[in-house]
């Protein structure tokens, strides 16, 4: 495990969070439902929006499970991811913080070709502090659709290639950008040569 997932594991343990999606709803119709909350006084955020039609939000235990009822009342799926931390929400301020003292330790190579990050859906270019996007990351909504978005958008990407396990981005891909290909990336099989 690298020092982001140490770091990461240790704020759950020390302030178990939790998140769930909420489906059937835009990010700005999940945002508002949030900030309901937020008025008063729960701990709870927009965590990633990973799709039109899909939100995850972040926060207390408490608060997750109190919007399932209201999210019920609103027609809207809900689903309890299976975890026990508030990713990409204030509670992970310990771990950007260590995080941040990882990384300035870390020197980065001058980039060559655009990256877009998550946090802010840009493109950027060298010279960018990755430090900052890379720590600002662990405590911000992913902008899972917008940097979609601008890759197809700004910077003409044609087609995804998920090279994560499971297969989860390629499809949060296709329904961000229907009618834009995206693929699973598996690995070959391995030769087997005859003796």
């Amino acid at each position: 495990m690298g020092e982001r997932g140490r770091a990461m594991a240790e704020v759950a343990r020390r302030r178990p969070g939790a998140m769930a999606a909420v489906m059937g709803a835009d990010v700005d119709e999940v945002a508002a439902l949030v900030d309901t909350f937020r008025q008063e006084g729960a701990d709870l955020w927009v965590a990633n929006h990973n799709s039109p039609q899909q939100t995850v939000i972040a926060g207390s235990r408490t608060a997750i499970d109190a919007a399932a009822s209201r999210a019920a009342d609103a027609g809207l799926r809900y689903s309890v991811l299976p975890v026990t931390a508030a990713c990409h929400s204030p509670y992970m301020e310990p771990a950007s913080a260590a995080l941040r003292r990882a990384l300035e330790l870390t020197h980065f190579a001058a980039g060559v070709l655009p990256v877009v990050a998550n946090v802010d859906a840009r493109a950027h270019y060298g010279g960018i502090q990755w430090q900052e996007l890379s720590t600002r990351q662990l405590v911000s909504r992913v902008r899972w659709v917008e940097s979609l978005n601008t890759l197809h958008e700004e910077l003409d990407c044609t087609a995804f290639l998920d090279i994560s396990p499971g297969g989860t981005l390629a499809g949060l891909a296709r329904r961000a950008l229907p009618g834009v290909p995206a693929h699973k990336f598996t690995a070959p099989a391995p030769l087997s040569v005859a003796a």
